[in-house]
């Protein structure tokens, strides 16, 4: 049952899934799902049934409930949000679905294990960055240890918006990275301005094959918002 039923809203999702959120949250919920479903920042390539996808940032569950629904039962999205209530929004959200290919991990990603401060923003926002005088202690995991949980399949996809700590994600699982066990990767690029040439040069140290996509989105105001996004295959 989530907190404050009173100030929770719902909407469906254009391909039929349905999410509830905070009333509040509206706004910043509609730009991600037109970020996702319209804009298609993730979807620079189609997505195989069965995939093993990871969702770090996963916020309400957006992407995941869309991908859930694109990779079929024999797939899985781990879904990874730390924040705890976004995490009870993800986990109504992937229940009033039906959906058993999400799991769900109540933890930030990054370069090690165990208590870490999130400073906190709107729902969307927060942050393993110092950027807010309000913050809360919450567990991190590492992208080696999701790999060794998971019985040491094979990262078919992984999708990242962690709000600018990005690369501390990655640093996590340079093992990984090095091996090539993680085939794609699709990150938010957009938190600094040198964030897509920063993960770019990371990544291709590891000898991934990366590009920059821009993604122009129009604000509440009239503005126009220019996003950069980080797209990364395992070299052929």
């Amino acid at each position: 049952m989530l907190p404050f039923k009173e100030f929770t809203t719902s909407s469906f999702l254009p391909d039929g899934n349905k999410i509830y959120y905070a009333w509040k949250d509206h706004f910043e919920v509609a730009f991600i799902a037109n970020e996702i479903y319209s804009q298609k920042v993730y979807d620079q390539k189609e997505i195989d049934r069965g995939s093993f996808v990871l969702d770090v940032g996963a916020h309400i569950g957006i992407y995941s409930l869309k991908t859930a629904k694109e990779i079929g039962d024999k797939g899985l999205v781990v879904a990874i949000e730390p924040e705890s209530q976004n995490f009870r929004f993800l986990a109504q959200n992937v229940a009033v679905n039906g959906y058993s290919n999400i799991a769900l991990l109540n933890t930030s990603l990054s370069s090690r294990e165990g208590p870490v401060n999130l400073y906190l923003g709107i729902s969307g926002t927060h942050t393993l960055l110092p950027r807010s005088s309000k913050k809360i202690e919450v567990q991190s995991t590492t992208l080696t240890a999701l790999g060794k949980q998971f019985k040491n399949k094979n990262f078919d996809i992984v999708k990242i918006d962690v709000e600018g700590a990005e690369q501390e994600a990655l640093k996590g699982g340079q093992d990984l990275l090095r091996a090539k066990r993680v085939k794609r990767l699709i990150i938010a690029a957009y938190h600094f301005p040198t964030e897509a040439e920063e993960l770019r040069s990371f990544l291709e140290n590891f000898g991934y094959d990366v590009h920059v996509f821009t993604n122009m989105s129009m604000l509440r105001n009239g503005k126009v918002r220019e996003d950069l996004y980080v797209y990364a295959d395992v070299a052929s």
